[in-house]
């Protein structure tokens, strides 16, 4: 096998690899939701984290050299920003919930 195939092999394995664990967290994230408003917004918040990150990696295939390194200077910041405002949106939802009786007759 020449070293290309070995390269286009370990490729598609990392890239299967690391679409795996996306889900399997993506999958963990709503399992720790409650119904309701709560799983709404991380299902909300996963998707722009899913379509962010798909535009991250087609933009760095895509781009040429000088300017795919580049890519990472917006790209970490806002990543840590989402995962920031996802974690404050859910905390006051469930401040919300919390203050809300269930079962108010």
């Amino acid at each position: 096998m020449d070293p290309s195939m070995m390269g286009w092999i370990g490729g598609l394995v990392g890239g299967g690899i690391g679409v795996l664990g996306g889900a399997f967290g993506t999958y963990c994230s709503l399992r720790g939701t409650k119904p309701g408003p709560e799983r709404q917004l991380m299902i909300r918040w996963s998707v722009v984290m899913w379509i962010g990150v798909i535009g991250f990696v087609l933009a760095s295939l895509l781009l040429p050299t000088p300017y795919r390194w580049l890519l990472w200077i917006p790209y970490a910041p806002l990543l840590v920003w989402g995962i920031n405002s996802c974690n404050r949106g859910l905390a006051r939802v469930r401040e919300e919930s919390s203050r809300t009786p269930v079962n108010s007759r």
